[in-house]
């Protein structure tokens, strides 16, 4: 899926390995559209990675906020070199607002449903293969992950 096939309206930005595009229980000003590199989404309890998904070339983050104003539910951390298409929330917000109000309440609800999925997720810590496309985290990535989110 590409989701910025044609769209030039913003500016690709280069992220490195270790860079944190979104922290689990903050509010983000950005949503990253990702057009190449490797992202890991992923909640913490306990000391305990517990992986959402893992961003292998096009993919996004920081949408989970966008429509609600409410803290993020997950971490976003760079594991490999990155670029990507940051735009700002209230953009995204302004652009929400002048369509239709149907529009709005469609996206409330989808981000709605997906930040009580992770919240769940991370409740229950279930953790399965399944939701990182079957590729699991090395001791380096989970290391480096830690250290970039504390």
């Amino acid at each position: 899926m590409n989701l910025l096939s044609t769209d030039d309206t913003f500016e690709e930005q280069n992220f490195a390995s270790g860079d944190v595009l979104v922290f689990e229980g903050k509010a983000t000003d950005f949503v990253y559209l990702i057009r190449r590199g490797k992202v890991a989404t992923f909640t913490m309890s306990s000391d305990r990675i517990y992986p959402i998904s893992l961003i292998d070339g096009d993919g996004l983050v920081g949408e989970d906020c966008t429509f609600t104003g409410a803290p993020s539910n997950y971490s976003a951390v760079v594991l490999e070199n990155t670029t990507a298409v940051k735009i700002p929330v209230e953009t995204v917000q302004n652009f929400i607002k002048e369509s239709p109000a149907w529009v709005g309440n469609l996206f409330g609800e989808i981000s709605g449903r997906l930040m009580k999925t992770i919240d769940i997720i991370g409740e229950h810590k279930i953790l399965d293969d399944k939701l990182f496309g079957g590729v699991s985290l090395t001791e380096q990535e989970e290391k480096m992950l830690r250290k970039s989110i504390t």
